[in-house]
């Protein structure tokens, strides 16, 4: 640790390696096809554990099932195969298992050690339990609950890759009813049962399980055989043999395959997109909100009380920090990475300056259709009848924002439209009853929109979906204002922000180059399951391109129905074939995992352009968080705080959030680029969202990536699958 820098601790935690008894391993084979191979390892380890006893882990990224037990009897390992292929209710998830060989003279990897201490947390359940529930909160008849998320990884230390554990605090919404209490309210309401049943998130109160229901199965008087058949939990057999025939049991979805459940068993998760559903009180939701996000002193707190658990154990060391291990830890200053910007009049300014200098400077780039004076044609919808919300009053002041930045306007048509009991049908006519008559001569560059309520936090709103689909399909961009943000400053500048970079502008690029890349391609890949055919996935592939100083250049985007997870040969071609990246250096964000033989098809169409991709992962779920400290409180880490985990791998700090503690992104590299340069890349591009004044967590290449995915699964896209106006904004 430099003199002068604040102490940098992690949630990770070496492993101590003289915890961890003597680990045997055996290899799984299967017949035929291994894409199976993951999901039939962890099941063995379920199966192997009840059978034999002892801790059983299969660790995936070695392809081994790992024991404490000693070496198991080959004969022994035979028949408990033969027992699966012959039980009814096993023989389908083991249909291609051919055999289970002990391996000899083998030695644990770090992420093997560190795989098998994660699997030893299943036995503190019960106590972390106890020491979460000291944090857990209870608004009206919704639970706060604190769960510790468990999650192995290796470390690399100088040449030593380390086995360790992360240690997460996450938060859930539980409603006080279990699933049967919630059933019998609903059947007070007289309400459709399936229907309210469908979709909805439970967990097991007995296992880490957590899904959604699909259906209900039926009653128990027809199932409770089979059940008790499966069910390896004391707690659940009890409850099996206990409830009445009639109890109904619901299949549930889970990451791992569907499972059936009595209902008892189950508890349920609020959903933070339905907390109205089960409590309407404007302050208890409010309350309820402002809970969920912990402040970084109160959650490292939580994290100490559950290593000290750990620590008395033996398994864990102090946490990795900037102290014990300084060549782990940088900030944005040792990676050259600074936060400037330039806009109008060649001016270079930190972001955080953006609107006074654009107010005083203009922006860095004025389309071409502007530049001789012309206006931005606005036209209006207002579907507020609100009296009391001044919308021409707020109409005037982004006339006058946009006149401060150099723009003049004209209203290019105003309508009145109903917005009213879910029309839809009857909204989009009237829509497009507007858009017919669009005089060509005074066309609008940008539909500014006024609906009633507030935006929705969830997936789905059907107003603004229509809107943003009619317009689109017509070659019209559109800016939506909601009722509650009218008079709102801040929520002013955003929309102004908005109608610029929709009307073909550049606010601003970044203020240094990269130099290391001549573009940035954002990479994502979205699908939707086709109900019609079995296997089958629409898929979207949709790339983002920027130039090495941050400018927006252009979408492209491709459509297609495919089997598996994998983005298509076809439409990787159909992305990337670009004779602007020939003889060029292409740094490509994937938003999430690369699948399959996504990086080999890319590596090829680079050979064949005699370009160079780099390849760079960027996973915003299941990541450990940084703190900084400051006379022992735990506070936010900087923006551009990282730790790295390798030489090609990080955890980074991209935001920096008004309430909570910052969610890191991890950055993956595929190691042709220094994961410095990687870090310089994403963080660069967080500073040129359009959208908004407060920078986002996400760089813009994969920002809104899942959103972009669903409009386009949803057939809200535009005319053309390629363009250069950032129609997501």
């Amino acid at each position: 640790m430099k003199g002068g820098d604040k102490l940098i601790k992690s949630e990770v935690f070496p492993v101590n390696i003289s915890a961890i008894p003597e680990l045997h391993a055996y290899e799984v084979e299967l017949a035929g096809s291994t894409e199976q191979l993951n999901k039939v390892g962890g099941k063995l380890a379920y199966r192997l554990k009840k059978k034999f006893g002892g801790h059983w882990v299969w660790v995936r990224e070695d392809k081994k099932l790992i024991t404490d037990l000693e070496p198991i009897d080959e004969r022994e390992i035979n028949t408990f195969i033969s027992e699966l292929r012959r039980s009814d209710k096993e023989k389908e998830s083991f249909k291609y298992l051919n055999a289970i060989r002990y391996v000899g003279d083998w030695e644990p990897t770090p992420i093997a050690k560190a795989r098998y201490v994660e699997k030893l947390f299943d036995e503190l359940q019960k106590e972390i339990k106890n020491i979460l529930s000291k944090y857990s909160y209870r608004i009206e008849n919704v639970y706060i609950e604190r769960l510790c998320d468990v999650q192995a990884l290796t470390v690399k230390n100088g040449s030593a890759v380390e086995p360790a554990i992360a240690l997460s605090i996450s938060s859930e919404l539980v409603y006080e009813q279990d699933l049967k209490g919630y059933i019998e309210e609903l059947k007070r309401k007289n309400v459709n049962i399936e229907d309210e049943l469908k979709g909805l998130l439970v967990y097991s109160k007995f296992q880490s399980l957590k899904g959604e229901i699909t259906e209900i199965v039926g009653e128990l008087k027809y199932h409770r055989e089979r059940l008790l058949d499966i069910a390896s939990e004391q707690e659940i057999i009890d409850l099996i043999n206990k409830a009445p025939d009639d109890e109904l049991i619901v299949r549930v979805k889970t990451k791992s395959g569907e499972y059936d459940y009595i209902i008892s068993a189950l508890g349920v998760i609020v959903h933070p997109d339905y907390v109205r559903k089960f409590t309407r009180d404007n302050k208890s939701v409010n309350d309820l909100f402002n809970k969920l996000k912990i402040e970084p002193n109160e959650r490292y707190r939580i994290i100490e009380d559950i290593y000290k658990v750990l620590k008395d154990k033996g398994w864990l060391g102090e946490p990795y920090s900037s102290q014990s291990f300084p060549n782990l830890f940088i900030k944005s200053k040792d990676i050259g990475f600074s936060p400037n910007i330039l806009i109008g009049n060649n001016k270079k300014t930190h972001i955080d300056r953006l609107w006074f200098e654009i107010t005083k400077n203009g922006i860095y780039a004025m389309s071409e259709k502007f530049h001789g004076g012309e206006p931005i044609n606005l036209g209006i919808i207002n579907a507020i009848y609100n009296k009391s919300r001044d919308v021409e009053g707020f109409l005037k002041s982004i006339e006058e924002e946009l006149k401060r930045l150099g723009f003049k306007t004209n209203i290019a048509g105003y309508h009145q439209l109903k917005v009213d009991n879910s029309d839809l049908i009857a909204f989009r006519r009237d829509l497009n009853d507007v858009i017919s008559k669009i005089d060509e001569k005074n066309k609008p560059d940008i539909y500014l929109v006024f609906f009633p309520g507030e935006p929705r936090e969830d997936d789905y709103d059907g107003f603004y979906d229509e809107l943003k689909m009619v317009c689109l399909k017509e070659g019209l961009q559109s800016q939506v204002v909601y009722e509650r943000t009218i008079g709102n400053k801040f929520a002013l500048r955003n929309i102004v922000l908005g109608i610029i970079g929709k009307t073909g502008n550049k606010p601003y690029i970044l203020g240094e180059s990269l130099d290391f890349a001549d573009y940035l391609v954002g990479l994502d890949r979205s699908g939707i399951q086709k109900d019609k055919l079995a296997g089958t996935i629409n898929v979207v592939g949709f790339v983002r391109i920027y130039q090495n100083n941050g400018e927006f250049l252009r979408y492209k985007f491709y459509n297609m129905l495919v089997e598996g997870e994998t983005i298509p040969e076809k439409v990787l071609n159909s992305l990337f074939n670009d004779l602007k990246f020939e003889n060029k250096k292409v740094i490509i964000h994937r938003d999430g995992l690369f699948r399959g033989n996504e990086i080999e098809v890319l590596k090829k169409i680079a050979h064949k352009l005699n370009s160079e991709f780099y390849f760079i992962e960027v996973i915003k779920n299941d990541v450990p968080r940084i703190y900084e400290f400051d006379n022992g409180i735990a506070k936010k880490a900087e923006k551009g705080t990282a730790f790295k985990l390798n030489d090609k791998e990080a955890i980074l700090v991209t935001s920096s959030p008004q309430k909570g503690t910052p969610r890191p992104l991890k950055i993956r590299t595929d190691g042709k680029l220094d994961i410095e340069k990687a870090i310089h890349s994403v963080l660069s591009m967080t500073i040129l969202h359009y959208g908004s004044l407060i920078q986002p967590r996400l760089p813009v290449t994969t920002y809104y990536a899942d959103k972009i995915g669903k409009f386009i699964l949803r057939g809200i896209e535009p005319k053309e699958p390629e363009g250069n106006i950032p129609f997501w904004l």
